[in-house]
């Protein structure tokens, strides 16, 4: 039965973020385990459901490293669909200036993904879903929409926005069918409305997610004159619970947090969960925790925020019923690529597992949780598929193998199963998400690095990127700046970061358009490269990486993985090991570029550039030439100019009005030393 061997379906023991997202995940339901949690949830979900007043609520979920929480999840998303509203947020950063926007930014690609009804998959997203519903159950509608009756269903109403999205506008908008608070209040709704406009749809769900990568042109076809600003992230979550303004509670999942441990970031989540309690209605909220961090936020959290959740939280126990494991095992034997290998062979019952196979497992592994279960389940699959070809067990079962390269092996395999998984639609990381992958590589080459935030946090006002200094030995080895604002905005970050760019790493998404050939922000990008500077773009096959490496890493810190060589119990570290060893890892090439700024190869000493401030001149005799008046008119509205550009507008050489601009309070020269370029900037330091 060794052909069997490819078919293991106890292979994939983990659920991750695009399992749960995904329209069509292939990964077993099975009902038995974990039950009694799930009915618990479920439950609550439906006495909110019906409660007068409705509140928010809060809880928590508490199970040991593979007890199922995740797979938990899941099956909710699967029992929910086409009945509540659903957003998960997983693995964010430890980082407290980016952890509500990536809150956020998860929560809208979360409700950007299809609605469902009980039929299947509606031609419309969870968001248009749920405006659909609070236009259609608005009191104004009758008399702003005549035409536009209560009974129309959603369908009804987005095959008319589709035929005529200019009706968002008309309608919707300039009529206000919806009132609200403030200007930046109205400013979300109007962006919210514009999700139904296919002509700006996108734009709409970039400025929702608090991407300031959106042009001005386009933040101009949504009528906003700025990205959403973070004071405001919390109205995100008000907007999502009325919306719909329905009888059904949105449910927000927080899961794999185990990462976030700093006292700062815990209390921006408090925060903003604190927030949700006070000032919405109809989220239910669920945070899945390791039973040690969850002790870790009791300690962090304050003593107003416990009072006000309430000990609510539920716990995940081990699977010590036999039936429960025998319907685990089935499930996983009914995979349809098992399924159709069994047919092919003519085999109609259980191979190879055997009903008594199962019974006989059940009996010898019990009181354990569900990984713990598939691991146990993956080495009895591959026994019984090699015990009519005794000769092979040596080999196959890799017992001749050095133990070091068993290990390396069984993790390629993980890794390269988790590329395999993402589909190129998902291979995409905002700025807080790149940081923590960033940092989570860096601690692979380096395990002693410490994290710190750099100074863009301070002197950029509403900085919406991230800012990390690296240091290993008390020495800072690397600065990386994770920036996807558009042109203009990111022109602002490199003026700051231009003066001094040795060891600085930015990092953009790939997808976005790279500043135009002869823009200023090219030009000022290719001074930061001359002076030491690295501009990186990541596509989508790093991102797919960094991503891949994120989930496995996760998993590790949840005690994943364990099992992954039979017969041994494997520590984080002798996979962390095994995981700087695979090819996978050595030969990627962010992994290499990451390399050689934490552990460069020695180099010959060089004079680096410098920024050079010469002493101002000797007081200047007579009156200021008119051309060093337009050089300064032309130098405050560029705020920076290479000074050959400077001088083909003026049709002057630099002579006649050089010195006069370097005794100019506002004035600073920035000059490569090891070049011709010479830049002159406008009140850099703001």
């Amino acid at each position: 039965m060794k052909e069997y061997l490819p078919y293991n379906p106890f292979v994939q023991t983990s659920v991750g973020e695009k399992d749960i997202l995904s329209q069509n995940s292939a990964i077993p339901d099975v009902q038995e385990i974990n039950h009694a949690a799930f009915e618990e949830i479920r439950n609550d979900i439906e006495a909110m459901r019906v409660a007068d007043p409705r509140t928010t609520r809060l809880r928590f979920l508490e199970g040991n490293t593979g007890a199922g929480k995740s797979h938990l999840f899941l099956r909710l998303q699967r029992h929910i669909q086409g009945t509540f509203h659903y957003a998960f947020v997983s693995n964010l950063a430890d980082n407290p200036m980016t952890v509500r926007r990536q809150m956020v930014d998860k929560v809208i690609s979360s409700l950007a993904k299809p609605a469902h009804t009980e039929g299947g998959i509606l031609p419309f997203s969870q968001i248009h879903s749920l405006l659909y519903q609070g236009i259609l159950g608005s009191e104004k509608l009758r008399e702003l929409w005549p035409e536009l009756q209560p009974q129309h269903s959603a369908e009804q109403l987005h095959e008319i926005l589709q035929r005529n999205p200019a009706l968002v506008k008309e309608r919707l908008i300039d009529k206000k069918l919806f009132l609200v608070e403030d200007l930046s209040a109205w400013n979300i709704l109007k962006v919210f409305l514009q999700v139904l406009d296919v002509r700006v749809s996108l734009y709409a769900l970039e400025w929702l997610r608090g991407s300031d990568a959106l042009m001005p042109q386009e933040l101009d076809q949504l009528g906003v004159a700025a990205p959403l600003n973070e004071v405001d992230f919390e109205k995100i979550f008000r907007f999502v619970d009325a919306a719909g303004h329905t009888d059904r509670p949105s449910i927000l999942i927080l899961d794999q947090l185990d990462s976030v441990t700093s006292s700062e970031t815990l209390q921006s989540i408090e925060q903003m969960l604190i927030g949700l309690l006070d000032n919405t209605q109809n989220w239910y909220v669920v945070v899945s925790l390791l039973p040690d961090k969850l002790a870790r936020w009791r300690d962090i959290l304050g003593n107003a925020f416990w009072a006000r959740v309430g000990d609510q939280h539920i716990r995940l126990r081990p699977i010590s019923d036999g039936n429960q494991i025998i319907s685990l095992l089935s499930h996983r034997l009914n995979s349809p690529a098992l399924k159709r290998k069994r047919t092919d062979k003519g085999h109609h019952h259980p191979i190879p597992f055997s009903q008594q196979a199962m019974e006989e497992f059940a009996e010898t592994y019990t009181n354990l949780y569900a990984r713990n279960l598939i691991n146990a389940a993956s080495e009895k699959y591959r026994t019984l598929c090699l015990v009519e070809d005794k000769a092979n067990v040596g080999k196959e079962g890799q017992q001749d193998k050095d133990i070091t390269e068993v290990i390396k092996e069984a993790v390629e395999r993980e890794l390269q199963a988790l590329l395999e998984k993402l589909q190129d639609d998902d291979c995409t990381l905002n700025s807080a998400d790149r940081d923590a992958r960033v940092r989570e590589l860096v601690g692979i080459i380096a395990p002693d690095a410490a994290f710190m935030q750099g100074a863009l946090y301070m002197v950029h006002p509403q900085y919406s990127g991230t800012d990390t200094q690296i240091t290993v030995d008390g020495k800072t080895v690397v600065r990386v700046v994770c920036f996807d604002g558009n042109t203009n905005a990111l022109r602002n970050v490199v003026l700051r970061i231009v003066s001094a760019p040795a060891g600085i790493v930015l990092l953009r998404d790939a997808s976005i358009a790279p500043p135009g050939a002869k823009t200023k922000t090219a030009e000022l990008l290719g001074l930061f490269q001359k002076g030491g500077g690295a501009y990186k773009r990541i596509n989508s096959d790093q991102a797919k990486f960094l991503i891949a490496l994120g989930e496995f890493l996760a998993s590790v810190r949840e005690g994943g993985y364990g099992e992954l060589v039979p017969g041994r119990q494997l520590t984080q570290q002798e996979l962390i090991d095994a995981l700087k060893q695979s090819p996978l890892f050595t030969n990627n090439d962010i992994v290499d570029f990451f390399r050689k700024r934490i552990h460069p190869e020695p180099t010959p000493p060089i004079t680096p550039p410098v920024s050079v401030t010469p002493p101002p001149p000797p007081p200047l005799n007579g009156p200021v030439p008119k051309v060093v008046a337009e050089a300064l008119k032309i130098i405050e509205r560029s705020r920076f100019i290479a000074q050959d550009r400077l001088e083909h507008q003026l049709g002057k050489p630099a002579s006649e009005f050089g010195s006069h601009l370097l005794a100019h309070e506002q004035c600073e020269v920035w000059q490569d030393t090891t070049s011709d370029i010479k830049i002159y900037l406008w009140s850099v330091a703001e």
